[in-house]
């Protein structure tokens, strides 16, 4: 008696069809999605500008998440960094939405150092979280950051999280589970009666819900050892670094992980627009900086530069 009769199989091959087939529309339109996913697919063409740029321009790789993007007003920086030192600016960026340190470091070895696109000057901006180690995300990371070379340590990194791994693994062969974060709202919000109210009233549940049931003096410490790994990286490439506090409506510190990590690789942490919270108007949706704050943040911050002398990479000899 066969295992499977022949409606069965028809029901099989279609699914394998109907799947097949949403893998290669997620492919053919997932920079539809998303102007974060339409950035991140545009990196490699980011890192040609600085592979290309001559060889006398300054190439300056913005690292970083919405704040960098919203908080550094591109003309400023530019045209401050070419008075600062002398020479035309090649000015990149990787800013995705909502990355971290392990977007930033996987990203940046996929994206620029291992395609030979290494820029003079990284400047790497953050507010106090997003440098620590955290959890980190394995299957965007494997979809979106981790060159194949690097797959094995971000494996590794899971230690044996079979969930981690697996994840990993699905999301760096299919696209289609890679966006599913982006898929399954627009399906349901469109499809699926009372989705918006009743994933409205999960979220401030689950907000409202204490976020560990341990003292506070029993959480684990903070660490920055992938940080410590990206300066590293960055210096052993000759690369200079700085670090930017980018400011928040809350004035903040960053994390004496973070401090450590910057004086063992000897990379200075720049704070500006210090004041810049006393404003409300400088954050106009409560968490980035407007265009007037980014200009004024910008133009403190090259201040600072200024003041600092060597910081920025010389000029090459000729």
């Amino acid at each position: 008696m066969p295992l499977l009769r022949l409606p069965e199989v028809k029901v099989i091959l279609f699914l394998l069809l109907a799947l097949v087939g949403l893998e290669g529309l997620s492919r053919c339109f997932e920079v539809r999605l998303s102007k974060d996913v339409k950035h991140i697919r545009s990196l490699p063409a980011v890192a040609a500008t600085l592979r290309q740029a001559p060889k006398e321009r300054l190439k300056v790789l913005i690292v970083g998440n919405s704040l960098s993007r919203e908080g550094l007003d591109k003309a400023t920086l530019t045209a401050g960094l070419a008075r600062l030192t002398g020479r035309q600016v090649e000015l990149a960026a990787m800013y995705p939405d909502g990355s971290n340190i392990h977007q930033w470091y996987y990203g940046y070895r996929r994206y620029f150092q291992q395609t030979g696109s290494l820029p003079d000057l990284v400047l790497l901006g953050t507010a106090r979280p997003h440098l620590l180690d955290g959890r980190s995300e394995s299957d965007r990371l494997a979809a979106f950051y981790t060159s194949v070379a690097d797959m094995p340590q971000l494996l590794s990194q899971q230690q044996g999280d079979v969930e981690a791994i697996s994840k990993a693994l699905l999301a760096r062969s299919s696209m289609l589970f890679a966006h599913r974060g982006r898929v399954q709202p627009l399906v349901f919000y469109n499809l699926v009666p009372g989705y918006t109210e009743t994933s409205q009233t999960i979220g401030v549940v689950r907000d409202a819900a204490p976020v560990s049931d341990q003292p506070t003096s029993e959480l684990p410490g903070e660490s920055c050892d992938l940080l410590s790994a990206f300066l590293a990286m960055l210096r052993a490439d000759q690369v200079r670094t700085l670090i930017l506090a980018v400011p928040m409506p809350q004035p903040y510190t960053l994390p004496a992980c973070v401090q450590a990590s910057a004086r063992a690789a000897q990379v200075p942490i720049l704070v500006a627009g210090e004041t810049l919270h006393q404003n409300p108007a400088h954050f106009p949706d409560d968490y980035h900086l407007g265009p007037d704050g980014a200009v004024e943040y910008t133009r403190q911050l090259l201040e600072k530069i200024a003041q600092s002398p060597g910081i920025l990479p010389i000029a090459p000899q000729h």
